[in-house]
């Protein structure tokens, strides 16, 4: 979007994370598909297994699910209701 930071750590305009495109594996100096810390948050691996039980983190080449074994249980996913 065009800005340059002024201060470290300052808030952001946007901040778009790609956990996965497909099968995708991309490793650029802008851009890594899959996201680098998708199998370390329970918040992002329980929506990807929502929407597919069966969907396997394509660099790791294991199912998403298996993860959240390995992930500290301090760590919390909130679903929140959907109001229309």
């Amino acid at each position: 979007m065009g800005r340059t930071r002024k201060k470290k750590n300052e808030p952001r305009i946007i901040d778009l994370d790609i956990l996965l495109f497909s099968n995708l594996v991309l490793n650029t100096p802008r851009l890594i598909v899959p996201h680098p810390e998708l199998h370390k948050r329970r918040f992002a691996i329980i929506p990807c297994i929502e929407i597919d039980p069966h969907i396997v983190h394509p660099f790791l080449k294991r199912p998403l699910i298996d993860f959240l074994d390995e992930i500290d249980e301090k760590q919390t996913c909130k679903k929140l209701p959907l109001e229309i």
